[in-house]
């Protein structure tokens, strides 16, 4: 009689119960036309819980997901209705693969010592070489790779870059206690930056031994050599009116106008004009 069947309609509101509950799992069997079938079945202790189907049948690629009450509805592939804590801990190293799509994670928090998200190891003394969060390209030293990127969410202007050739920028200010150069420091163009502010000025200023400061690729040197100061490529002038004063502490003799003596200086500005600086 089951053969010659065309349709099954139920009316009414009882539900079709398959299997025995005690000693068989239920189980239907669908038959394709000319062969194969597909069987929907559950497992021995499948729980109570019911399943409402989405009202459409969704879109190329998506897959169903579900509310945590049972209702399903299409999501794009990868993405999940769970919250985050829903996350559990893998037993072994893991990898996700997102292939060629683009992972966005949204937030609108909005509370004072709260941070979007934070990667904490909880070991209490670190033995061993980790890294909470490092980033790979297989193409290294590309530049149009980045590693890093901070925007401004609202012109979209990038704030902090770093790229795969190594390079970092900053569009704004860099506070640090220390920085330490392994090779230099370099402007991004010649005569392109300053060091120091008017309002902002360095307390020292330290050399190693044979340091030189130079001017517009050579023209003039300042180069410190032992003891002595040199200068190379052009003069070393004093504008009008403005005092030069110099300590020797070998110094001997009395100032005497027009002659070259130990302890002093001797230059002549125009004719009859001998000048002594005085060295005391």
């Amino acid at each position: 009689m089951a053969g010659s069947w065309k349709k099954f309609i139920l009316d009414g509101d009882t539900p079709i119960n398959v299997g025995t509950g005690d000693t068989t799992t239920g189980s239907i069997v669908v038959k394709g036309k000319t062969s194969g079938a597909v069987t929907l079945t559950v497992a021995d202790e499948a729980g109570t819980y019911t399943l409402t189907l989405p009202t459409s049948d969704g879109d190329d690629g998506q897959q169903l997901t579900t509310d945590g009450s049972g209702n399903l509805s299409w999501a794009a592939s990868g993405v999940g209705a769970g919250a985050w804590d829903d996350i559990g801990d893998p037993d072994a190293d893991t990898t996700i693969d997102v292939t060629g799509y683009e992972t966005l994670i949204t937030s609108n928090l909005n509370e004072a010592a709260h941070t979007v998200l934070t990667i904490n190891d909880t070991v209490a003394d670190i033995s061993a070489a980790v890294t909470l969060l490092k980033l790979g390209f297989t193409d290294d030293g590309d530049e149009d790779g980045t590693y890093f990127e901070c925007l401004d969410n609202a012109s979209g202007d990038s704030k902090f870059k770093i790229g795969v050739d190594g390079n970092t920028t900053i569009a704004g200010t860099l506070s640090a206690e220390t920085i330490t150069a392994n090779t230099g420091f370099a402007p991004d163009a010649n005569d392109g930056a300053y060091l120091g502010t008017s309002a902002l000025s360095f307390s020292d200023l330290f050399l190693a031994e044979g340091g030189v400061i130079n001017w517009d690729n050579g023209d003039l040197t300042l180069t410190q050599t032992g003891n002595v100061l040199a200068i190379d490529g052009g003069d070393f002038d004093f504008a009008q009116n403005k005092a030069l004063s110099m300590v020797l502490e070998t110094s001997t003799g009395a100032p005497d106008s027009g002659t070259e003596v130990e302890g002093q200086v001797y230059y002549e500005l125009g004719d009859n004009h001998p000048y002594i600086w005085v060295v005391k």
